[in-house]
């Protein structure tokens, strides 16, 4: 199982793919941690986000990347077996995002209102239109899953299956 799971701020990315993860014993890895180097407060290279997805790939016969979709990282796209985007709209994503904020102890980030202002704006900014082109190119692992009754669909549709193999 090789999952490249995407999708606006908020919309369940990390939540679904801990789900799997722990369901399936699957590794999770974000976007973010593969993007941007943390202990240096720096964004990394594209050469070095390749050189750790290579990584990933090398040590692990199955993996779940998660994360905002990114313009230099087509690498995923073409390794995985499925690209799930979540597409959440975005009055909904927005209520996500107050609560999250309401939650912020619970987080492992510093969710600070100047952070909060600049996720509402990331989420209204967000180009769909352009995530749609761009997977249009892989049709047959383009997985759309637009509200929580069609993630526990196929959540249920995964679980059917894996009692199969």
């Amino acid at each position: 199982m090789k999952l490249f799971i995407v999708g606006n701020i908020c919309s369940g990315k990390t939540t679904l793919g801990n789900t799997i993860s722990n369901t399936y014993h699957v590794p999770l890895f974000s976007l973010d941690e593969i993007v941007h180097d943390d202990k240096n407060n720096t964004k990394r290279s594209n050469k070095e986000q390749i050189n750790i997805i290579n990584g990933i790939v090398r040590d692990n016969s199955d993996w779940i990347i998660e994360g905002v979709p990114r313009d230099n990282l087509d690498i995923l796209c073409n390794l995985a077996d499925y690209i799930i985007f979540i597409d959440i709209n975005k009055k909904e994503l927005f209520k996500r995002l107050d609560k999250r904020y309401k939650n912020k102890d619970k987080l492992n980030y510093n969710l600070d209102i100047e952070l909060y202002n600049k996720m509402k704006v990331w989420i209204d900014s967000f180009d769909y239109d352009k995530i749609y082109s761009k997977f249009r190119s892989y049709p047959s692992k383009f997985i759309i899953l637009k509200s929580n009754k069609e993630i526990d669909k196929y959540l249920l549709a995964l679980e059917k299956s894996y009692m199969y193999m």
